[in-house]
């Protein structure tokens, strides 16, 4: 979607999206150390805890559209997006991306395009896998690469604003005012 967690704005009217991930730590896992299995062979109720260093933080490209999309929708004083990434284990990054006019355009063109292929048509198909990677039109299926290519390029431009360690994320305050993990550690 392209609705911002919030807006930050500052009083020369310049103004950023703000976007919040709360990143789930748990994976289905196996008894065995390091083993996943898929949903369908999965022991109920067998998880492990993931952990999510922020060694090299960067926003995943899954988020770029996100991104880009809700400071389309704020306005050209919108020029840039602030996420903060927190994990239950490794704390949060505060990370900024800049906004890329050409390729909010070039995200339009899919958007548009997907429109009138599948959504427009009197016929109620559903899109096919992989629908514009694998188009026979080597020119569409080309372009599209290049999209994803230059998408995934757009996670090495963001900023590291801050990273918060574990223990200075504010928790959940008992009735003695002290800090309650969210974890039964």
């Amino acid at each position: 979607g392209a609705s911002p967690d919030g807006l930050i704005c500052y009083p020369d009217g310049t103004v950023e999206a703000l976007e919040v991930k709360n990143h789930c730590p748990f994976v289905t896992a196996s008894p065995s150390w390091g083993k996943r299995f898929t949903p369908k062979s999965s022991p109920k109720h067998t998880y492990s805890i993931r952990d999510m260093p922020f060694d090299n933080p960067t926003v995943p490209p899954v988020y770029i559209p996100q991104l880009m999309m809700e400071m389309f929708c704020v306005g050209v004083e919108c020029q840039s997006a602030v996420m903060v990434r927190q994990t239950a284990t490794s704390g949060a990054a505060v990370l900024r991306i800049y906004r890329n006019d050409e390729w909010i355009d070039e995200m339009l063109y899919w958007l548009n395009k997907f429109q009138a292929d599948y959504v427009e048509q009197e016929e109620d198909v559903p899109p096919p896998t992989n629908f514009f990677w694998d188009d026979p039109n080597p020119e569409i299926s080309t372009r599209y690469e290049k999209f994803v290519k230059w998408t995934r390029q757009l996670c090495d431009t963001v900023e590291v604003l801050d990273i918060i360690k574990h223990r200075d994320i504010q928790r959940v305050m008992t009735a003695s005012e002290n800090h309650t993990s969210l974890f039964l550690d």
